[in-house]
């Protein structure tokens, strides 16, 4: 990917890429994004979906705490006209990080540290749609038949 676009991801989703200048010793994240432009958008609109599930999890959680305090400090008079009941409060969401984002086989890989099922799932979803769309502009594409695998475009098909 470009750096500009690299550097605009990374900037946009700090969290995740919190492992983006460390040293190659460190992390292959040293190396960037390293997949065509053509899946900008996909890696967005993945990147966005699990920052805001970790976010919308984490807010949630405290809203819960915040009226499961208020109920337990209510009135007992109040509650038996209008019974409350305890809203869930479940373990956080351990912060996705991103170890490595590349190209490989053809397809998106995505490899991180923490997340939920769902993330897993988002995650998921995105590698599988990387082998229908060009990995230089973005349109619908299919994988080659012979060489190195890549998705592309009929535009871009002898790239």
């Amino acid at each position: 990917m470009n750096t500009g676009l690299d550097k605009y991801l990374c900037d946009k989703y700090p969290l995740i890429f919190a492992n983006r200048n460390l040293g190659p010793d460190h992390s292959p994240m040293h190396w960037g994004i390293t997949c065509g432009d053509g899946w900008y958008n996909l890696l967005d609109t993945m990147l966005h979906r699990i920052q805001s599930h970790i976010d919308n999890h984490a807010q949630r959680n405290k809203w819960n705490e915040e009226w499961n305090a208020k109920v337990n400090n209510s009135s007992i008079e109040w509650n038996l006209v209008v019974p409350r009941q305890l809203r869930p409060v479940s373990d956080p969401i351990e912060q996705v990080v991103a170890t490595q984002v590349k190209e490989k086989f053809g397809g998106l890989r995505f490899y991180y540290l923490g997340g939920d099922s769902y993330i897993r799932g988002v995650i998921d979803m995105a590698e599988n749609m990387s082998y229908s769309i060009c990995d230089v502009c973005g349109a619908v594409g299919t994988p080659n038949k012979d060489g190195w695998i890549k998705v592309r475009c009929p535009d871009h098909k002898l790239i």
